[in-house]
């Protein structure tokens, strides 16, 4: 799942702004601060600089980790970057430094969530990066520094400890969260009372809508609707209402054809002019235009009812499983094949023969064979290794991270011009699954696009009917607090 845009964040606060935050809370989660890259950092760096520069001018607070800096060496080297302009993409860490951060600890956080409890004020609250399930519930996973990277000293803070810690607050806190399972915070927010959805949480926030509706999981490079508590609610007051003989809180029942209107709503007629409303539509005819564009062979589908939208939606989903499933088939395949030619290319340099700089070699001899991973052909640990090394022995690192650009590359290489029929069988082989992971990912992506759009089209049209329909019954209780979700997403940063 591609984590939604940052200028996106902030669009939404400047939908209604009514309320200042006093204190704004900048979270990044990192198992390891090897695994923290470049653009993450950016992404924080960015948004603190804009909390910064924003008229409420909040106090801003920042755990990140770059937390590696209060060691004693220079240079400062603590996130990953890939410098794609070169021939090989070179990996390498590169200065983490941000204005007042702390590392992203166990102690930090709590200290962090604590003060912010106390604030009188509306707080603002950015959640991102590695996260996991446990159990029941999505976590965040946190580095124990002082520990270097690459040790076994993890930490995680789970959402529901986040949720009781703000519980407590008498004023708004507004989250938005960056990561896989971020959904969760809605699910925290919004209870059932019985089988009528409510407000249990004092906080509000904007994330992924992808795992609202299934398993958790998290799909890179997927796009996917930007999800507010407030949408969330209405969602699931559209799935409390769409059967039959749902009682109000009046007693009385939805009629049939109540739920009929419910399920074949058209918000383009439907007469309401309530101005938040109003601007959901408006959102909802760009998405419709857009998925129409992208989907003229479901027109049909997606100008006709919530119904023929679900079907729809449906068979678009039965599509991007089975492409996944075909895309990581192959590229399972693919990496057993590349596995076997790094085995082969690790002995190979070990005969001496390979003609490599006497620097590389030692390096694929002495680090490398050691170092290697069974998900990935350079091995996930050679990063923790040069996170270490960036900071004791940055020109190492340097070399480690040149060496492994290069390494798969030379490998394949000498396999194509191998003697050996088996080496260059292997290598053909490698090349056309590698033809074949690029096909179907063009593929998968172009379908999982499409599939999203169709979604997104169908949860603007049920949280848009549901609106309509609360007001129509007077659902007093369920508006007034749609309004109070509302005023806290509009807080202003």
């Amino acid at each position: 799942m591609k984590h939604f845009a940052l200028g996106l964040h902030l669009f939404l606060f400047s939908l209604s702004p009514n309320l200042f935050a006093s204190t704004a809370l900048i979270l990044h989660a990192t198992a390891n601060p090897a695994t923290t890259r470049y653009e993450d950092y950016l992404k924080i760096k960015s948004l603190a600089e804009k909390l910064e520069a924003s008229p409420a001018a909040p106090t801003i607070h920042i755990l990140f980790a770059s937390g590696i800096q209060s060691l004693p060496a220079a240079p400062i080297a603590d996130v990953l970057q890939i410098d794609e302009a070169a021939e090989n993409p070179v990996e390498k860490f590169v200065p983490g430094v941000l204005p007042s951060n702390q590392p992203v600890n166990l102690q930090n956080v709590k200290k962090s969530l604590e003060e912010g409890s106390k604030v009188k004020e509306p707080l603002f609250l950015f959640l991102s990066g590695e996260s996991f399930r446990k159990d029941s519930e999505i976590c965040l996973r946190l580095w124990d520094f002082p520990s270097l990277p690459g040790s076994s000293e993890l930490s995680q803070i789970c959402l529901s400890d986040l949720a009781s810690q703000l519980a407590s607050r008498d004023r708004p806190t507004t989250v938005i969260a960056d990561f896989c399972g971020s959904a969760e915070i809605h699910q925290l927010a919004i209870g059932m009372d019985g089988i009528y959805p409510r407000v249990r949480i004092g906080f509000c926030g904007f994330s992924a809508m992808p795992e609202i509706d299934r398993d958790f999981s998290c799909q890179a490079g997927k796009k996917d609707l930007v999800l507010s508590t407030s949408d969330y609610f209405l969602w699931k007051w559209y799935q409390a209402m769409d059967r039959s003989g749902f009682v109000r809180r009046d007693g009385m029942s939805l009629s049939e054809n109540q739920i009929h209107q419910l399920r074949i709503h058209n918000p383009e007629v439907d007469g309401v002019s309530e101005s938040g409303y109003l601007r959901k539509k408006e959102f909802y005819v760009q998405q419709l235009r857009s998925a129409l564009e992208d989907n003229p062979t479901r027109a049909r589908d997606l100008q006709g009812s919530i119904l023929d939208l679900q079907r729809a939606s449906s068979q678009m989903q039965s599509q991007v499983l089975r492409s996944e499933k075909e895309l990581q088939a192959a590229r399972d395949g693919l990496i057993n094949l590349q596995k076997r030619l790094m085995k082969s290319w690790n002995l190979f340099v070990r005969s001496g023969k390979s003609g490599l700089l006497p620097r590389q070699a030692q390096l694929e001899i002495e680090f490398f064979s050691s170092q290697e991973a069974a998900e990935h052909i350079n091995g996930v640990a050679s990063l923790f290794e040069m996170a270490k090394k960036s900071v004791v022995a940055p020109e190492e690192a340097l070399e480690i991270g040149n060496y492994r650009s290069q390494r798969y590359g030379l490998a394949l290489n000498w396999a194509f011009a191998s003697v050996n029929g088996n080496l260059y069988r292997l290598a053909l082989q490698i090349q056309m699954l590698e033809e074949q992971v690029n096909r179907q990912s063009r593929i998968h992506q172009v379908i999982s696009q499409r599939a999203s759009q169709i979604r997104q089209v169908l949860f603007s049209r049920q949280i848009l009917s549901a609106w309509k329909m609360i007001t129509e019954i007077h659902e007093e209780r369920a508006l007034a607090e749609l309004a109070t979700l509302q005023k806290c997403e509009s807080t202003e940063i």
